[in-house]
């Protein structure tokens, strides 16, 4: 269902076209709050449908096994609406709700391009509506073809915020506490400027039942929850 690998992705395949693991918020220090509630439960075999509005058909988000990072229990899922073979990750700091994305490689008129392994902070669930979190991530970037490879400067400058929070009514299922979160993610690499934006929405012991990306042409992608089963 992360629709984050692919939209970086492309906004890098995009700018290798014109032309080691992450650092978290540049190395600044990150407060992970205090959680309210349980709004991604997270334990191997976890299951969430979706419907794919754009392409009529269903996907499936499977979480299907965990891996250690720094310490911390990540739960790495797979998304078979997502079409890369990239390892992701999901995984819950205090109130923060972290997507991990593995090193991913794309070719693309000639060109091999690799980017390190990220994180982004997708939810805080602690705070209020219009309060904003945001960082910057720089995630090695290079790219093969013409017979050189070159080593890139890339930056990825996040916001995140909470538009709403309460009871939700999606597909005649009422949800009685939803948190709306915006992530508008900016790209910069190589010289080239891209943006793009996501919306969630989570529900309390339920996981996300909803989301919107706009894409680099200006469509819309939209996936709402059908069916979950959690363990």
């Amino acid at each position: 269902m992360k629709k984050t690998t692919k939209i970086i992705t492309a906004l890098l395949i995009f700018t290798a076209a014109l032309f080691t693991s992450c650092s978290n918020d540049d190395g600044n220090e990150e407060s992970f709050g205090t959680t309210t509630g349980n709004f991604l439960p997270l334990a191997v075999n976890n299951n969430w449908i979706y419907f794919d509005a754009e392409q009529s058909l269903l996907s499936d988000i499977d979480i299907v096994g965990t891996s250690t990072f720094g310490g911390k229990t990540y739960y790495e899922f797979t998304d078979d609406g997502d079409g890369m073979d990239t390892q992701q990750w999901f995984a819950k700091k205090g109130a923060t709700y972290i997507l991990k994305v593995g090193e991913t490689t794309f070719i693309e008129s000639g060109f091999t391009g690799t980017i390190g392994s990220y994180e982004l902070p997708i939810l805080k669930d602690d705070f209020a509506i219009n309060d904003t979190w945001s960082g910057s991530l720089s995630p090695k970037f290079s790219v093969s073809g013409a017979g050189q490879t070159q080593n890139l400067p890339l930056k990825v400058n996040y916001v995140g915020k909470n538009f709403f929070i309460g009871e939700l009514t999606l597909d005649g299922t009422t949800y009685p506490n939803v948190i709306k979160s915006k992530m508008e993610l900016t790209v910069i690499a190589n010289g080239q400027t891209t943006n793009t934006t996501e919306e969630y929405w989570f529900a309390e012991d339920v996981g996300i039942i909803n989301f919107i990306t706009t894409n680099l042409d200006s469509s819309v992608t939209a996936k709402t929850i059908q069916s979950y089963s959690l363990n």
